[in-house]
């Protein structure tokens, strides 16, 4: 765990609290409520690092999507964004004083602030994060979580989910019916367990045992439409497209009911996947052009589009759509696999050569990269370097150059 997590950053959360404020007295006038409201701040990255917009979105709304399922609580959303903007500015200078902290709970009735922040690490993302009383401005509690992989967007969210009900230190949640268990909130027959657990086992590619558990997820909470959708996403894998399908299309109309930040986007590019792994690329484009309508700075989408244009045959239109998804995730290894086999199809071998070096850089464990580097030299007469490059994807497993070193009697 990086060291900079394990320090206490009072400062940085406090002087959050004004600007707070700010945005809560220019918001419309809150009614009375019996529960207790809780703001959760946009996330303060640490270090310089850089986290997608697109995930700070999915972990505020995860979090203030648990504050609300907790009984007696419910999260203050804020939807202007030049004022959250000004708010991000003041993580970084401003100060805060305990009678204004105080302010906001005894003129605007928010009972709670939670602040998070973020660290990363190699491959892992550390989230710190501290619940504020407003009324004595003291920090009620802190809690930290490592995700070991911070790409995986589910474990991620996930994660954020189980936050709220650490912080507040609560034993009993309230499902979806309105009855309350009397377990921890980490017991196992909670809906955010089993989903958590279906993650697990889809990442493990025990598939069938993830579509269980997400099944079971559902049971508990019927409007759990990141379940759904991740249950649509798994058929899809095992090739169950029309099930797939039907479930990421119930994954739409619950969002549309009780709507998650950011997962109607997700739900869209899983079914711009689907579609493309039927081959049904003009729905597939659908599909991720509705997803960048939901974000238009939604890498994976733009990704999906130049798969897919590439596979009708629209190279130039590929071309255009990688280079979109290359300048918002340049260290991503597929985008420029893409592009290496967009320029293989267009027999410019020199420049697909170029591209697949560059996804080996970024993944050394790239079978494919080097399979088709190998076939490129061929084409170019360069059978030498063919050789070199299929040996190095045989290596790794591609049964391509496995069998084409075999058939020359050429060992590996």
């Amino acid at each position: 765990m990086p060291t900079s997590t394990t320090k206490t950053n009072n400062h940085t959360m406090r002087k959050t609290i004004i600007v707070l404020f700010a945005l809560l007295w220019t918001s419309a006038a809150l009614g009375q409520s019996k529960d207790k409201e809780v703001a959760v701040m946009q996330p303060y990255v640490m270090g310089g690092a850089t986290v997608k917009e697109t995930d700070k979105l999915l972990m505020v709304g995860a979090m203030e999507e648990a504050f609300t399922k907790i009984d007696g609580y419910k999260a203050y959303t804020r939807t202007n964004q030049k004022l959250i903007e000004a708010e991000q500015a003041f993580q970084r200078s401003g100060k805060v004083a305990d009678d204004q902290i105080k302010a906001v709970g005894a003129q605007v009735g928010v009972a709670y602030i939670c602040v998070f922040t973020l660290a990363i690490d190699g491959n892992e993302l550390v989230i710190k994060a501290s619940v504020i009383d407003v009324e004595t401005a003291h920090i009620t509690n802190s809690k930290t979580v490592v995700c070991l992989n911070r790409t995986n967007r589910d474990d991620v969210i996930q994660k954020c989910e189980l936050l709220p009900y650490s912080l507040l230190g609560v034993k009993a949640i309230q499902d979806i019916k309105g009855s309350t268990t009397i377990n921890d909130y980490n017991k196992q027959n909670t809906a955010t367990e089993y989903y958590a657990k279906g993650n697990n086992a889809r990442d493990n590619k025990n598939y069938e045992q993830a579509i269980e558990y997400y099944k079971q997820a559902i049971n508990i909470d019927p409007n759990y439409s990141r379940a759904y959708r991740s249950l649509g996403s798994t058929y899809g894998r095992i090739k169950n497209y029309d099930q797939a399908i039907t479930v990421l299309n119930k994954a739409i109309s619950i969002d549309a009911k009780h709507k998650s930040k950011g997962e109607d986007e997700l739900i869209y590019e899983a079914l711009g996947l689907v579609y493309e792994r039927m081959e049904n690329y003009d729905k597939a484009i659908f599909y991720y052009n509705k997803c960048l309508s939901e974000n238009p700075n939604n890498a994976d989408a733009y990704l999906g589009l130049g798969d897919a244009n590439q596979y009708l045959g629209n190279y130039q239109q590929a071309i255009v759509y990688y280079n979109k998804a290359m300048t918002l995730e340049p260290g991503e290894a597929m985008i420029y696999s893409g592009l290496g086999d967009t320029y293989l199809e267009m027999k410019n071998y020199t420049q697909a050569i170029y591209y697949y070096n560059k996804s080996i850089s970024i993944n050394p464990n790239d079978e494919w990269a080097y399979n088709s580097i190998a076939d490129a030299y061929e084409e170019l007469g360069k059978n030498k370097e063919a050789v070199e490059n299929h040996k190095k994807a045989a290596k790794l497993g591609n049964k391509y150059s496995q069998e084409y070193l075999r058939k020359k009697g050429i060992s590996w």
